[in-house]
């Protein structure tokens, strides 16, 4: 998992899930968000990312991973994870 100490490339992972994502705007909506603290820029990978998603008991599968650009909104700065 994350570190438990803050390095200058930590970051923190916001998380939504268990809602659905709707178009135009792009905006999601229902479920719940959890937050990952202490992420390393370096470190942290898909299989990671996986990992937190489990621990916060996010089941079922996954459809679609996206990201977001910080200072973006979800309309302009949302990607899919490849």
């Amino acid at each position: 998992m994350c570190a438990l100490l803050a390095e200058p490339d930590d970051f923190t992972l916001k998380i939504f899930h268990g809602g659905k994502m709707t178009d135009e705007p792009r905006t999601y909506v229902g479920g719940d968000i959890d937050y990952i603290d202490f992420c390393n820029a370096d470190q942290i990978s898909l299989i990671e990312i996986f990992s937190m998603l489990k621990e916060i008991e996010v089941e079922g599968g996954f459809h679609v991973l996206w990201y977001k650009l910080p200072g973006t909104n979800f309309d302009k700065g949302l990607f899919p994870i490849d």
